[in-house]
């Protein structure tokens, strides 16, 4: 078959058993063209060569469209954007991951095929790991440290700005980084995997330099593409496993964090019981023969919930919105939670300002928390050490940070807590704070605003 038979045949295949992304390929203009080196897709086409559609297994034509699909349908052209502050092609190397993975479960390509493209094996950091109960700013996090020193010491060529010269602008671009790479990368596997990985870089890249009506316009197409689909095949009872993954991904209501650092505390109160004293009224009861129960096991939070120590970070790299939308969340912490005992620790290089408090004094909380002090350099220890010299045993600490903390903090110097909440923020750098890993440490991220 010519190339436009065999398109033909993978387009009335994804009709007849992928109905979740009939809409999308029917928003899409196909153009064939021998610079990309299997397929790609801007948002708006999606190229192919028509030699790898003629000389490769049908199979493997149909994975590597619904590859192409799957960059859409979970709008990763859009996510460059959104996190403009990562890596752009260390971000196509965390999407690919995830989305060779689901389209594997959706078609079986040959191992030959397969050794060609990005699969969570190739990284020590994601054998043991089940990638599709991650998301792909998770994979980055995970990947960022062994990979960004490579790909910081490459030029990557970005994309035109002029849609008429897209393709042949490509090609010479794609030369250019196919060059490079071979000159300063000695991994052959890592080689494969930068140059399998740049014609989505590309086009990926070339959709944020569209104006932003053009990039609207497109969102909202594949947007209304990726619900009738799901609609359609509900009706038919045929969502493969990887359309359900993108749905969910797009559509499920995002957990809130601040709901979730409520819940963090809350938990540590509900398992922390005691034994009441039996009041002396029952015991004369008791005395004169009446039956009573005896101790029974209660929440006693004013002799028996632990302490929660919260360290705010105020260094120079917290800007006044962030602190203001850690206060926010510390205030309401106090009011909802009503800690019985709590300290309020505001550190930088050094502690700067310290408040201890109880359940009746959240105003003077919120009254310290408003005189900020501060705008120096980042230094995590300096609360630590205030915290063991006070005493930390069996103590809650919540540390509301941008995570621009020492590269070398150990796990046991958290160990003295009961547990440790770190609340990161919206565009912080998780890498020193990642690499902390204990049962009783949690990370939350702040991923939708404060």
């Amino acid at each position: 078959m010519d190339a436009k038979q065999v398109l033909s045949k993978i387009k009335f295949t994804v009709f007849r058993d992928f109905p979740f992304y009939t809409d999308l390929v029917l928003n899409l203009e196909h153009i064939f063209t021998e610079v990309i080196p299997l397929m790609a897709t801007d948002g708006e086409h999606i190229y192919i060569n028509p030699k790898f559609l003629q000389t490769s297994e049908f199979r493997n034509c149909l994975f590597t469209y619904l590859h192409e699909l799957k960059h859409l349908a979970l709008f990763h052209h859009l996510t460059m954007k959104k996190y403009s502050n990562r890596d752009a092609f260390l971000m196509n190397i965390s999407q690919d991951v995830i989305v060779n993975p689901l389209t594997y479960e959706e078609v079986q390509i040959g191992m030959n095929f397969r050794e060609g493209l990005i699969f969570p094996e190739k990284f020590k950091e994601l054998r043991d790991k089940d990638v599709r109960k991650y998301t792909h700013l998770e994979i980055y996090d995970m990947l960022y440290k062994r990979l960004n020193k490579t790909l910081s010491n490459l030029n990557i060529p970005e994309p035109t700005t002029n849609p008429k010269d897209i393709l042949k602008d490509f090609a010479k671009k794609w030369k250019q980084f196919s060059d490079e790479v071979d000159k300063k990368v000695q991994d052959e596997g890592m080689k494969f995997i930068f140059k399998n990985i740049y014609p989505d870089y590309y086009f990926q890249r070339f959709f944020q330099k569209l104006d932003k009506k053009k990039k609207e316009e497109l969102a909202k197409k594949i947007r209304d593409a990726v619900l009738k689909g799901y609609t359609l095949a509900k009706q038919r009872g045929n969502v493969p496993l990887g359309a359900e993954y993108i749905y969910q991904h797009l559509f499920k209501k995002v957990r809130n964090w601040k709901k979730e650092l409520r819940e963090e505390i809350i938990e540590v109160f509900k398992g922390d019981w005691t034994w009441r004293k039996v009041s002396d009224i029952l015991q004369s009861l008791h005395v004169a023969g009446f039956r009573q129960v005896g101790n029974l096991p209660s929440q006693d939070y004013e002799t028996s919930a632990p302490e929660v120590i919260v360290g705010i970070d105020s260094s120079g790299s917290i800007g006044h919105h962030q602190y203001k939308s850690f206060l926010n969340e510390v205030y309401s912490i106090l009011k909802t939670v009503r800690l019985p005992r709590y300290t309020i620790v505001i550190w930088e290089c050094e502690v700067t300002k310290v408040f201890e408090g109880r359940v009746s004094s959240i105003k003077k909380a919120l009254d310290f928390l408003r005189g900020r002090k501060g705008f120096g350099g980042t230094r995590l220890r300096s609360f630590l050490e205030y915290c063991n010299k006070v005493g930390c045993y069996n103590k809650v600490a919540i540390i509301l940070t941008d995570g621009e903390v020492e590269t070398d903090l150990k796990v046991e110097e958290f160990n003295k807590f009961r547990k440790v909440i770190f609340v990161l923020t919206k565009d912080g750098d998780y890498e020193n704070i990642a690499k902390l890993k204990s049962p009783k440490i949690k990370i939350l991220k702040i991923r939708n605003g404060v």
